[in-house]
């Protein structure tokens, strides 16, 4: 089975000023109902197709690392954290704060020095410790899962919530969108596609669009920018990336939109039911 590894190819450079944005985002209409936050079994359902999307298996891939030639050094984690972007480093400050004395400390200070370059060599030895410890250590993995949290699940149904949605299937789309485009500001991140659709369709279903209207537009839209991104870099792999919106579009036909039946989609070749 392939492993495939989409997201990191778009996503920005974490700043100290993104990092506090997203965090104070995620801060805001906590009250509105989220449905996915809300009930377990629809955050495992959601874990469960960001998993297909990311690594070709329902299983979260916490252990796995290894530099996939997209530039951006070493990729790892269940969300694909990378050491070129920072949001590796996070990892490693997250899992610092949980277990203050733990064996992958010393590799903070490497790590801030490769940010914005795909040079692994300063931090080599990650590749080996990174999956021991993730096998090993459930802090470890809950630093992961704090940080993806953190940096692409909040800000995805922050969003979600901002845009008037609430179908299940609305907030796993901008969560794995997000992962993939990050939340730049460039042409290729999500809030940009997500803006594309909003003049597409004429509003959002906050201010009286259909929803399952708006997502359809959504997916398009996405679409659209994997075929045709703005940066050119990401042209080759994100022809491959077209699976994902596929499956998406795949729930909402068979009308599973709120995610209570079996879901059953075709990614990469392979078929996923669950």
């Amino acid at each position: 089975m392939l492993l495939v590894f989409f997201r990191t190819v778009a996503k920005p450079l974490l700043s100290l000023t993104i990092l506090t944005m997203l965090v104070a985002a995620t801060c805001k209409a906590q009250t509105l109902l989220n449905p996915i936050e809300s009930n377990p079994r629809l955050l495992i359902v959601e874990d469960s197709l960001v998993s297909i999307f990311e690594n070709s298996t329902l299983t979260i891939q916490y252990e796995f690392i290894g530099d996939i030639n997209d530039g951006n050094g070493f990729t790892a984690g269940r969300a694909g954290f990378t050491s070129r972007t920072g949001d590796m480093l996070e990892v490693l400050l997250e899992y610092e704060r949980l277990s203050p004395d733990n064996v992958l400390k010393p590799y903070i200070k490497p790590l801030r020095g490769v940010y914005g370059s795909s040079n692994t060599n300063p931090i080599k030895g990650l590749k080996e410790d990174w999956s021991r410890v993730a096998k090993a250590d459930p802090l470890f993995r809950k630093a992961q899962d704090n940080v993806n949290d953190r940096l692409y699940r909040k800000p995805a149904h922050q969003l979600a919530r901002e845009l008037g949605l609430v179908l299940p299937i609305s907030y796993v789309a901008l969560y794995e969108a997000g992962i993939q485009h990050g939340f730049g500001d460039t042409y290729d991140s999500l809030p940009t596609i997500v803006d594309r659709a909003n003049k597409k369709v004429g509003g959002t279903p906050k201010k009286g669009i259909n929803e399952i209207e708006w997502l359809k537009t959504f997916i398009a839209a996405r679409e659209d920018d994997l075929r045709n991104p703005k940066n050119l870099e990401y042209k080759e792999l994100f022809q491959f990336a077209l699976d994902r919106p596929k499956a998406i579009r795949t729930i909402i036909d068979q009308e599973n939109e709120n995610l209570n039946k079996q879901i059953s989609v075709k990614v990469y070749g392979d078929v996923f039911t669950f």
